[in-house]
């Protein structure tokens, strides 16, 4: 219970400031740049805002439909910029109480060990309720803005379906097969939040290491980001040579970050080991400095 009281603290401290809700606002707002289909005629990329100002494309493309904008895929500035999103609003104020010496209180009151088992909690549910609101949010635009997909023939709407349940477990399959798409979307915003709890965890590693805060936010971005334009080189190599092995390439496949956001469709053993390991290796980092730390913190 007391376990529970610090991580209530910690996280009504961060879901009520400004910092959570410019990192939602920002989530939201980013969705926008999702690229949901192609111009028939030039083959150019559309974005969200680029199919809204085809209205007649929308209207004749079932895969405008706003269940299907809404699982596209992860927009790339979101997962770009998630380490950062996810982590702005609860570890700076992690750094702030050490800089203050906050910590020397609050580990007198909690014990070292209550203290960093809170933070990692508090930091993760911020994280991923960062990305899981602003992700909701643009699921409410996305139906105000795109048409629902009983608005086409029903031609078009059978082909969707099939085409849909393929990407899905076979019990969620049937379910779109059968119109029913609160599952999907039960699952996507599931992965979402999943994706910001574990997003999280590297800033908060680096925060028990120094209290620079803008270090401790840029150092897992450009880490994250090196990591997946390695892992896309070295695909990209994987696909240009024959003789490559199959294992090898389903392990790239699971490498890049944003691959979490498919978990619970393909490779799930695969990414939940992976990506797994490595938030316990960041928690297991934090909690070491942390415990061994002779200034209480600070």
């Amino acid at each position: 219970m007391k376990l529970l009281r610090s991580i209530g603290v910690d996280l009504r401290r961060a879901v009520f400031s400004v910092g959570f809700l410019c990192c939602v606002l920002g989530v939201f707002l980013m969705c926008f740049a999702n690229t949901v289909g192609f111009d028939p005629l030039t083959m150019d990329p559309l974005t969200i805002p680029a199919a809204l100002m085809r209205p007649d494309l929308v209207k004749q493309d079932v895969h405008y439909c706003a269940f299907y904008v809404f699982t596209a895929g992860s927009p790339l500035w979101v997962t770009m910029f998630t380490p950062v999103l996810a982590a702005f609003a609860y570890v700076p104020l992690l750094c702030d109480e050490r800089r203050t010496q906050l910590s020397r209180l609050l580990i007198a009151r909690q014990g070292k060990l209550r203290y960093t088992a809170a933070h990692i909690f508090g930091a993760m549910l911020t994280g991923g309720l960062t990305m899981l609101c602003g992700f909701a949010l643009f699921g409410i635009a996305d139906v105000i803005l795109f048409p629902s997909l009983q608005s086409y023939d029903a031609a078009a709407i059978s082909y969707f379906l099939e085409e849909q349940s393929a990407g899905y477990p076979e019990m969620i399959a049937e379910k779109i097969c059968a119109g029913a798409f609160t599952h999907a979307i039960l699952l996507k915003c599931s992965e979402m939040f999943l994706f910001g709890a574990v997003s999280a965890l590297p800033a908060l590693a680096c925060a028990a290491i120094t209290q620079n805060k803008y270090t401790v936010l840029c150092l897992p971005f450009f880490a994250a980001y090196s990591w997946n334009q390695l892992i896309t080189r070295l695909s990209a190599r994987a696909f240009m040579q024959p003789e490559t092995n199959m294992n090898w390439l389903r392990f790239l496949a699971v490498c890049p970050t944003n691959s979490v956001l498919s978990v619970f469709e393909h490779s799930t053993a695969e990414i939940l080991a992976l990506h797994g390991s490595i938030a316990l290796l960041m928690m297991f980092l934090f909690i070491g400095i942390m415990q061994r730390r002779r200034d209480c913190g600070t």
